[in-house]
């Protein structure tokens, strides 16, 4: 997704590509989220403790 709104963007403009740009500034929050959140899971009560980083990442 972001290697095609950066051709986008060198092809057509900023303002050709800015549904794409729009769509990468909504779907990669949730993308990390969903990361987190699945590695928070993968550690169990670990994943919440000061041991990793999951926690401080994921707030």
């Amino acid at each position: 997704m972001v290697l095609k709104t950066a051709w986008l963007m060198d092809t057509v403009g900023d303002k050709g590509a800015h549904t794409e740009i729009q769509t990468i500034k909504i779907a990669t929050p949730a993308a990390v989220e969903w990361i987190f959140d699945n590695a928070i899971q993968t550690y169990g009560a670990g994943g919440l403790s000061q041991d990793f980083f999951l926690a401080e990442g994921f707030a």
